[in-house]
């Protein structure tokens, strides 16, 4: 698919709100909760059972890619044997559920910190905080388009399932999230699901 955006060297931002790695194959995913529809279809409750689209289209992008490693970051499903329920949908290709992932000049973290310390040149990739925008169309129809954010320091990756939440960067980058970007500008784009774009925050970022 067209439509990436680099954010830094071989560190592509994907329409679908994934990061891909270039050089090592790896693709890295936040906030997918892959289990939400079965989760809800064993409930005994009449709510409808369905997942956004996450599992089918995680299983597009995988096909498309062809990644080498596939990285969960943090919850990605409910369902009691998510390995076992995924296995027709990635075949051989076992995607690794962590809370931090290490490979080349990247360490990725679904916590706030890194459970060791990070040499110095390394990007740090958070995908708990999620962040989003609000945007207006000429019509006054509002959507909320995920947003990545990088700085000198780290990306912070936006959820992938319409189902997470997140925290909303349309007025400019929040104290807890300035915390993780560090000092310095910071680049905002929005995915529309199709191609991602850069946005210019108030104030700059």
């Amino acid at each position: 698919m067209s439509g990436q955006l680099e954010l830094a060297p071989g560190k592509l931002a994907h329409p679908s709100g994934a990061l891909w790695l270039v050089e090592s194959g790896a693709l890295l995913v936040a906030g997918a909760h892959l289990g939400y529809g079965w989760a809800q279809h064993r409930r005994p409750d009449p709510a409808p059972a369905f997942d956004g689209g996450a599992h089918k289209r995680l299983g597009a992008l995988v096909e498309e890619l062809k990644p080498k490693t596939l990285v969960l970051l943090g919850d990605p499903a409910r369902a009691p044997h998510p390995a076992r329920e995924w296995a027709g949908a990635f075949g051989r290709l076992r995607p690794l559920l962590v809370d931090e992932w290490r490979q080349g000049d990247v360490v990725a973290l679904y916590g706030n910190l890194p459970k060791t310390p990070v040499p110095g040149g390394h990007i740090l990739v958070f995908g708990h905080l999620r962040p989003f925008a609000t945007i207006e169309d000429r019509t006054g129809v509002r959507r909320r388009l995920p947003a990545f954010l990088r700085s000198r320091r780290a990306i912070i990756l936006p959820a992938f399932s319409p189902f997470s939440g997140g925290i909303d960067v349309t007025r400019g980058i929040p104290g807890e999230l300035r915390e993780l970007l560090g000092r310095g500008p910071v680049q905002v784009a929005l995915t529309t699901g199709r191609r991602v774009v850069p946005l210019q925050l108030p104030g700059g970022g």
